[in-house]
């Protein structure tokens, strides 16, 4: 690939060192005279050129990686930089406050299990079904079903197990359960704020030329100034977090096709299959991930090697140099970010607990259905208020 810097073209003529020139007041013409203009380089408009270079092939290739990981960055980092505040938050406005009694957690273990024998029994069905009629159309949508229902139970069950802890410290498990719900609510704060923050930063600094304000630049600078260590540890923190944006997005969303999802990510449920893929997707991201930062920090990155790369080669690459200069990206990142903030925050509500979704084992064998039966482990538990 070839790298097309635009330079001024600057262009002066000769004389020989016999002329006097200690009258001239204009340096030599190009035609070799002192008369007309001087160098281009007077005029008011200096002409400007491309200067094809080609370049590297490591280079070419980190390019072409970039451009891949950008779309699926403006989507996961756009879904997860609105997620992340938000689903903190929600977990601690609507964390469980007190812990159930004996007859409360009974009750409620009954009707789950008499649920879950309820979906075995249709899980046999489907099990038959699929022998008798294979894997028709009908019987995918009930096992979508299934699966979502399976999906609902096994959140239920989580939530149960949380407002009643058993163990040999059941005080402990439950102070421990409070102080996290706690800790949910500090880093929601904070992840909103490094939102905001971020936000600002590329409406101000990447939208205009020139910019409005170099915002974070001139913080990072500043802090450097106080302490050495200040800026680089502030520059990491706004960079990890997009990186845990990205993280959020994909769990949140994943590689979805709208009537399914390709190896989903699941809290304590997500197969080595699909852990291994994701991996590769957000190591694919955080190479844009790597030039966003260049690009949003290139005043306190300046005269760096990654500024090198990223902030001149590869913004100068022909062929896709026009998906940076246009900012297609930053705009499809802000438009996703935006559209997400306002479908999160209309989703409110309780139901944010039934997203937390566990992968159901009836997805691939329907007559293989796990069964939980609480009421085979039980502790006597009072209830406590927070």
């Amino acid at each position: 690939g070839f790298v097309d810097y635009s330079v001024a073209e600057l262009r002066s003529g000769l004389a020989p060192l016999s002329l006097d020139l200690s009258g001239a007041e204009e340096c030599i013409s190009v035609e070799g005279t002192l008369q007309g203009l001087a160098c281009d380089g007077t005029r008011e408009e200096v002409p400007e050129r491309d200067w094809s270079v080609r370049t590297s092939f490591p280079v070419y290739v980190i390019a072409i990686t970039s451009v891949l990981g950008w779309l699926l960055f403006m989507i996961f980092a756009g879904v997860g930089i609105a997620a992340l505040p938000l689903d903190l938050i929600k977990a601690w406005i609507y964390r469980p406050k007190t812990t159930l009694t004996k007859s409360e957690y009974l009750k409620q273990a009954k009707d789950m299990y008499i649920k879950s024998k309820a979906l075995e029994e249709e899980a046999k069905k489907l099990h038959h079904l699929q022998e008798s009629e294979g894997k028709s159309r009908a019987w995918r949508k009930k096992v979508t079903h299934l699966n979502q229902e399976m999906m609902s139970l096994e959140a239920a069950e989580a939530e149960l197990a949380e407002v009643y802890p058993q163990g040999e410290d059941p005080d402990a498990s439950w102070a421990f359960s409070v102080m996290s719900q706690w800790l949910k609510l500090f880093l929601g704060v904070l992840s909103l704020i490094v939102s905001l923050l971020w936000v600002l930063h590329i409406i101000l600094y990447m939208f205009w030329s020139p910019p409005v304000s170099p915002f974070l630049n001139s913080v990072f600078v500043e802090l450097d100034s106080v302490f050495s260590l200040f800026g680089t540890a502030a520059f990491a923190l706004f960079c990890f977090y997009l990186l845990c944006c990205v993280i959020k997005g994909n769990m949140k969303l994943g590689i979805n096709f709208g009537v399914f999802t390709v190896h989903p990510m699941r809290v304590s449920s997500t197969l080595m299959s699909s852990f291994l893929f994701n991996v590769g997707l957000i190591c694919l991201t955080s190479v844009a991930v790597l030039q966003f930062c260049a690009q949003a920090f290139n005043v306190y990155a300046n005269e760096t090697q990654i500024q090198q790369i990223f902030g001149v080669e590869i913004e100068s690459l022909r062929g896709i140099k026009y998906l940076y200069t246009s900012y297609i990206f930053l705009y499809a990142f802000l438009g996703v970010a935006f559209l997400s903030l306002i479908v999160f925050a209309a989703t409110g509500v309780k139901s944010h607990s039934a997203k937390k979704h566990k992968p159901a084992t009836v997805a691939k064998s329907p007559g293989k259905i796990w069964m939980w039966n609480p009421l085979s482990s039980m502790n006597t538990r009072r209830s406590t208020q927070v």
